[in-house]
């Protein structure tokens, strides 16, 4: 699946720019989101567009402002918002086994886990990113904020951890962004914060049902992922349009149309994005590009290069020598 990410993260974070005063539109285009976004509804955004919106609004406000803004983002939006869709459970740890499973949903790509270590367990996201990267660094800011600011929401706390851990190969531009008293362990597996046994076991007071699975709610979140995993292994056949799409998951080519708008989506966007994943999978593999290319079906190198740039914000080139 080409990496995405539910869009309410960026959209929360230009609209606390916007009260700020700034104009967004310089950032949404260095950024490489589509021109004059504005979001109407949930949809998916391009992960490395989300990214990259990170890194500039830390080169604009530097930081500490774009941390007190992040935080005010996840306080004000995103983390209510997640806890909102938490069913009835007891203890931190059971509403932190919750959450995992609607951040996994929101970032389909991410492997997100509670796993034991020591005298508790580490709340982690790994991501198959490039940790060089730069944009790349202002993700693992914002992963470990949303972890901490949702455990201090639950146990209604200004709680901090002692130590996180980082896939990041350096911690000097991550150190900054957070409280002095945090331990940082570079160069790990994946991301993640420690939670001690004692945070784990206190009481939250979250009583709201959990969605069905059949909640149309619930599928205006976890549709899109799905279609994109079901629809991945058929994108380069000769005739993958619409219809044939339709055919491949069971349902009628308006159910399918009525899918993607819902997520702000086209038939063509889904295609292009499920060809760029492909590629980007290849690529990262260390097929040469002038092979790729012709994997993809793409007539020349300069037309799927130039494809593959507007979709991921990369040239495939640069990909490439990476592999090196």
């Amino acid at each position: 699946m080409f990496p995405v990410v539910y869009s309410d993260y960026a959209t929360s974070i230009l609209s606390h720019l916007k009260q700020q005063g700034i104009d967004v539109s310089e950032l949404v285009a260095a950024s490489g989101l589509p021109s004059e976004y504005q979001q109407t509804e949930s949809t998916f955004l391009p992960l490395r567009a989300v990214f990259r919106l990170l890194e500039v609004t830390y080169q604009e406000l530097g930081d500490e402002k774009a941390t007190a803004l992040i935080r005010n983002a996840l306080r004000t939006h995103i983390v209510p918002k997640t806890l909102s869709e938490l069913g009835e459970c007891k203890t931190v740890h059971q509403a932190l086994n919750q959450v995992i499973r609607l951040i996994q949903v929101q970032i389909p790509q991410s492997k997100v886990s509670l796993d034991p270590m020591g005298d508790g367990v580490i709340f982690s996201r790994q991501k198959p990113v490039h940790t060089d990267d730069s944009a790349f660094i202002w993700s693992e800011v914002f992963t470990l904020w949303i972890m901490i600011e949702l455990v201090q929401a639950l146990t209604k706390s200004n709680w901090l951890p002692k130590q996180v851990h980082v896939q990041s190969h350096s911690c000097s531009e991550l150190i900054p962004c957070f409280p002095r008293q945090i331990q940082f362990i570079q160069a790990r597996e994946a991301s993640g914060v420690i939670i001690d046994n004692k945070v784990l076991s206190q009481p939250v007071f979250i009583s709201s049902p959990a969605p069905s699975d059949e909640d149309e709610g619930n599928a205006h979140y976890n549709a899109i992922g799905q279609t994109y995993s079901a629809l991945r292994p058929y994108v380069l056949e000769l005739k993958f349009d619409l219809e044939r799409a339709a055919q491949i998951i069971e349902v009628s080519k308006r159910t399918l149309q009525r899918r993607l708008n819902q997520h702000g989506i086209t038939f063509r966007q889904l295609r292009d994005n499920l060809i760029a994943d492909l590629a980007l999978e290849q690529l990262q593999k260390g097929e040469a590009v002038s092979r790729v290319a012709v994997n993809m079906g793409f007539a020349s190198i300069t037309q799927f290069s130039r494809s593959f740039k507007r979709i991921t914000g990369l040239a495939p080139s640069r990909i490439a020598l990476r592999q090196i």
